[in-house]
């Protein structure tokens, strides 16, 4: 983080998390807590990443994809 602050046009922290989570859906692995988890961890790094770079811009991809993730929990109840 150090070696590239101030040349970097914005950090992103995580990459596509709600991909992540409708995957672990998919397999059964999904955790209630991991949308918490992952926003927590996020706001750890988006805080060093500022502690080193004030100026920084810092973000996460987030995939909006509600209506899968819906079903995933719809046909795990169902089961």
């Amino acid at each position: 983080m150090r070696r590239y602050a101030g040349d970097v046009t914005m950090w992103i922290t995580f990459n596509e998390a709600t991909v992540y989570m409708a995957q672990e859906m998919r397999l059964g692995s999904f955790h209630p807590m991991m949308p918490l988890r992952l926003a927590q961890a996020h706001k750890r790094v988006y805080n060093v990443i500022h502690t080193i770079d004030p100026d920084a811009m810092v973000s996460s991809n987030v995939a909006c994809i509600p209506c899968t993730a819906r079903k995933v929990i719809a046909a795990r109840q169902a089961a």
